[in-house]
C-alpha cells in the first residue's frame, strides 16, 4: 500500500542532548548515579500525570524539589541547567520539508502541558500538518488510540503511515496497529536515510 503520511516523535529526533555536562554536574552535586536525575524528573508520579494533562509543570518541579530537598532558588537553577545542554536540530527540520510535496507530515509526542506553545518556533504548521501531544489527548504512547487519533486527523489508515521514534516500545505500539516503524538510534543518519528513501519512491517498510 502507498505511504501517504509520516509521523515523527519530537524529543530524541529533533530535540537532543548535545552537552551532558550541566546534568552531570547536578548528579555529582546530589550524589546521583548517571541518568538518575532524568528518572527523578521525568518518571516521578506527578510527571506521569502531567504527561496525560492531569498535573501542571509547577507541580512536577515541586515534587522534584521535595524528593531532592532543594530550595526554590536551587530548583529554578536546576530547571535552567537541565535543558541548557539540549538543542533543536534545525537542519533536520529543514531537510524534511522536501517530503511535504508528496506526504502529509505529523508529530506524536509525550509531553507536559504547555509544550505546544513552547515548541511553536520549531514544531508548527509551516512544516507539520498536525501535531498530537499526550497532555492534550489524555493518552500517551504506545496507547493505540493516540496513533489512531493522529491518523484520523490526516485522514489516512495505519498501513499508509510511517512512525519514527527513539523508543522501541513506541515503535512496537505503532507497528501493532499496522503502521510502519523506524526505531531511531542515530537521528541525523537514520532520518536522512528515510528522507532519501521516500523522496526516491523507496519503501520504508523494508528499512
Amino acid at each position: 500500500m502507498t505511504i501517504r503520511a509520516i509521523f515523527f516523535d519530537i524529543g530524541g529526533i529533533f530535540f537532543n542532548e548535545s552537552d551532558r555536562a550541566p546534568v552531570k554536574a547536578w548528579e555529582k552535586r546530589l550524589d546521583l548515579q548517571a541518568g538518575q536525575l532524568y528518572e527523578i524528573v521525568l518518571d516521578n508520579s506527578i510527571a506521569k500525570q502531567a504527561t496525560l494533562g492531569n498535573a501542571t509543570v509547577e507541580e512536577i518541579w515541586n515534587e522534584v524539589a521535595e524528593q531532592l530537598s532543594l530550595s526554590k532558588f536551587e530548583i529554578q537553577q536546576l530547571k535552567m541547567d537541565m535543558w541548557s545542554g539540549w538543542i533543536w536540530d534545525t537542519n533536520l527540520l529543514s531537510d524534511i520539508r522536501i517530503l511535504k510535496s508528496n506526504y502529509k507530515l505529523g508529530t506524536i509526542s509525550d509531553a507536559w502541558p504547555g509544550a505546544r506553545e513552547g515548541m511553536i518556533e520549531y514544531i508548527n504548521n509551516g512544516i507539520f500538518d498536525v501535531s498530537v501531544f499526550s497532555y492534550e489527548e489524555g493518552l500517551e504512547k504506545p496507547d493505540p488510540q493516540i496513533f489512531h487519533r493522529a491518523l484520523s486527523r490526516l485522514e489516512v489508515i495505519p498501513q499508509e503511515a510511517i512512525f519514527l521514534d527513539d523508543k522501541l516500545k513506541n515503535i512496537q505500539g505503532a507497528q501493532a496497529i499496522g503502521m510502519a516503524g523506524v526505531h531511531v538510534i542515530d537521528p541525523k543518519k537514520q532520518v536522512r536515510e528515510v528522507i532519501n528513501m521516500l523522496s526516491k519512491g523507496g519503501s520504508v517498510r523494508e528499512y
